[in-house]
């Protein structure tokens, strides 16, 4: 939750209590008004992101397990002979393994694609092709991943954009409402900074101390005497 929607959702509720004068009322109308708009774009917006986040997470997973499956292929090519150990890509790809699974999702893609290729061209043994044939089926997981994420990406680009074009509106109507409510409220000590301070952060709450257990007598060392004995 953005910093101006705890902050308005806090004002707009304590305006229900305060006693303004005809024209601080006007402000607080249109200033809650306002405010209801933002916090609908601002709901919005964090539908969004939970869905990007999602997305990304699905993406993610998908793309952790091609990396495992790289990594195998590298391990087959060493172990058949193919390529040593220093190298296990050489000659196959411009990447080292390592190299290949810190890549963008899309270029660690066409590189995983482009390698078993370039592998499968030498006849390798059968466990050098199924090491291959994993690797072209979990690039192909997250080539078939990649739109979803975009348009989730896009849509939550998009309204944070909506929600922010709504900040100047939402900044010029709570600015009038200060102004008007200050001066509404000037026989009234602390009421005006009572409304529009900012609400109180909520505490984490803290661990409960674990009690300690009574320390082992010493072997050899007589134990202390019970008090009143």
């Amino acid at each position: 939750m953005s910093a101006e929607k705890t902050l308005g959702d806090a004002i707009v509720e304590r305006l229900g209590g305060v006693p303004l004068d005809a024209r601080a009322k006007g402000a607080a109308r249109a200033f809650t008004a306002q405010h209801k708009r933002f916090a609908a774009a601002e709901d919005v917006s964090d539908a969004k992101a939970s869905a990007r986040s999602a997305a990304l997470t699905t993406l993610g997973a998908i793309d952790e397990a091609l990396d495992a499956a790289v990594s195998r292929l590298a391990d087959k090519l060493v172990g058949e002979g193919i390529t040593k150990r220093n190298a296990p890509f050489a000659g196959l790809s411009r990447h080292s393994p390592s190299e290949l699974v810190e890549l963008g999702y899309g270029n660690e893609v066409r590189e995983a694609i482009a390698l078993t290729k370039a592998v499968r061209k030498k006849k390798p043994p059968r466990e050098v092709i199924v090491a291959c044939d994993a690797v072209d089926r979990l690039a192909a997981k997250v080539k078939s991943q990649l739109p979803a994420y975009d348009r989730a990406h896009k849509a939550w680009k998009v309204a944070i954009a909506e929600r922010d074009a709504l900040l100047p509106e939402w900044q010029k109507s709570l600015s009038r409402l200060r102004v008007l409510a200050k001066a509404s409220l000037i026989d009234r000590p602390g009421a005006y900074d009572a409304l529009v301070a900012p609400p109180e952060p909520i505490a984490a709450p803290r661990p409960r101390q674990r009690k300690m257990p009574p320390a082992r007598p010493v072997p050899g060392e007589p134990e202390e005497e019970k008090s009143g004995s």
